[in-house]
């Protein structure tokens, strides 16, 4: 198996998952997780907030077993896209 493009996140559902059908009957599911980072110099706690889509079976089961604070070990594929907003090109890492 290669490792290129590979992610791993551990952290806490930052929402409820939310399960929707695609117009081809697919499973999609999105949700957010939160990771902690560290500390700032100051004390502060550094958290980040990833975008994760789930497609099919595993969309079903995250939807089915997850909710706002649980926590989840993530393991798949960076995805990024872009689109086009007041005449500039906005990119999108899910």
């Amino acid at each position: 198996m290669s490792l290129n493009n590979q992610v791993f996140l551990h952290g806490r559902l930052a929402r409820d998952p939310e399960l929707r059908q695609t117009k081809t009957d697919k499973a999609v599911c999105r949700f957010t997780m939160a990771t902690d980072e560290g500390k700032t110099q100051s004390g502060e706690k550094i958290t980040e907030f990833h975008n994760v889509t789930a497609w099919n079976r595993w969309a079903e089961f995250v939807a089915k077993r997850f909710k706002k604070g649980d926590p989840i070990l993530i393991w798949r594929r960076n995805h990024t896209s872009s689109y086009e907003k007041d005449g500039h090109k906005v990119y999108t890492t899910s």
